[in-house]
């Protein structure tokens, strides 16, 4: 609304009547259109403020705690108690358990909810550029610094930093790590003077950390950091009752982010059929088998389904096919370590959805030399993975 106003009282009234604006009886015609663009800005302003609630829940909707088992209510109760307390966590659970999604929550509720909240995954980093990219580097410190960057502490600078898969942490950084816990204090590669900072840490992993202390391949006196207050994630298959509410919730998240009118007939029963499945992958293997569910509809040649079903029968067995008539010893040797080399990481990978880490925290091999044979045999992880679209 946007009267016009004669006198003093008729600007008195177009307030108390809350009047977007106002154009006076004798106005400048120059001022007409400054007013109406005025008017404009003051319309548009609350359509926008009224899709933001929308916008955050479409960005955040997978990153939910669901479920009203006992296991589930504890971590619910656990967040609700330890979000406000400015501590170190330390969060312990099985890949895909929801490890980054409660470090969320836990900032969320938190007295610094408003301020940056930095992912740094310790497994994806390479040894490398580990330090720069948790440190940062100043300019010169090595051959393509061009410039000084900031590293992942100091963007999360009165917020909160969540580590994940701190146990990858190389024993050589802890100790810089160490004195960030300590003395929040961060000093960029290629100087010797640290910068304060202000950071919550948040950190988590799927390892045993009290026996990575034992064995030397990790500090002490940084575990006893970290570890303020501690929290061990339950894998699905321990909250059974938990598995229909997810599949529910992940059918219309991603049924709606891929843009169909409706779910396909037949993904839930799809889905509901696994219920006894054992779900190593736990939450996230649900979401991608979800996914899948809502591409294929109803078929029953989803690579997860047809895992469950053939898991108990391949779980020992690897079978090499080779022709043994006049073949050199040494040939058909390696033709068969070859075969079995590319079906066995085959099968890792499948059983750790494409997670290099946890693979050679199984099998005992360096990461290097797990992605090393997986890209000799020309697999790729991120098939297995199923990354979300």
């Amino acid at each position: 609304m946007c009267p016009l106003a004669k006198t003093e009282s008729d600007l008195k009234e177009a307030e108390d009547i809350r009047a977007n604006d106002y154009l006076t009886m004798l106005f400048n015609t120059e001022e007409l259109p400054h007013t109406v663009t005025r008017l404009g800005e003051k319309r548009v302003a609350p359509r926008n403020l009224r899709k933001m609630p929308s916008q955050a829940e479409q960005r955040h909707g997978r990153l939910q705690l669901l479920g009203n088992s006992g296991p589930m209510l504890e971590v619910k109760r656990f967040i609700k108690s330890v979000a406000p307390v400015d501590c170190n966590v330390l969060l312990h659970g099985e890949s895909g358990t929801g490890k980054g999604v409660v470090a969320r929550q836990i900032h969320l509720n938190s007295a610094r909810a408003n301020r940056p909240f930095v992912v740094a995954d310790c497994s994806a980093l390479a040894p490398s550029v580990m330090e720069s990219e948790l440190f940062g580097h100043v300019k010169g410190s090595f051959t393509s610094a061009h410039s000084d960057r900031k590293g992942y502490f100091e963007t999360a600078d009165t917020g909160t930093i969540f580590l994940d898969e701190i146990g990858e942490l190389p024993l050589e950084l802890q100790g810089k790590l160490l004195r960030v816990v300590e003395d929040h204090l961060v000093t960029k590669l290629g100087t010797a003077q640290g910068k304060k900072v202000d950071v919550r840490i948040i950190a988590a992993t799927n390892r045993n950390l009290e026996e990575m202390v034992d064995r030397g391949t990790f500090r002490r006196d940084l575990f006893h950091r970290l570890n303020v207050i501690q929290i061990t994630l339950p894998p699905l298959r321990k909250r059974r009752e938990d598995i229909s509410v997810l599949i529910d919730h992940f059918l219309h998240y991603y049924a709606a982010k891929l843009g169909l009118a409706a779910i396909p007939e037949g993904a839930r029963a799809t889905l509901e059929a696994r219920k006894d499945y054992d779900w190593p992958g736990n939450v996230r293997e649900l979401e991608n088998e979800t996914q899948r569910a809502l591409i294929l509809g109803d078929s029953q040649d989803l690579p997860g389904v047809a895992a469950s079903k053939t898991r108990a029968s391949r779980s020992n067995v690897i079978q090499v096919k080779i022709n043994l008539a006049g073949g050199d010893y040494q040939e058909l040797q390696q033709e068969v370590l070859a075969k079995f080399c590319k079906q066995y990481f085959e099968f890792m990978l499948c059983e750790h959805q494409g997670n290099i880490t946890n693979i050679a925290q199984t099998i005992g091999m360096r990461r290097t030399s797990v992605q090393r044979l997986v890209k000799r045999h020309g697999l790729n992880p991120r098939y297995y993975r199923m990354q979300s679209l």
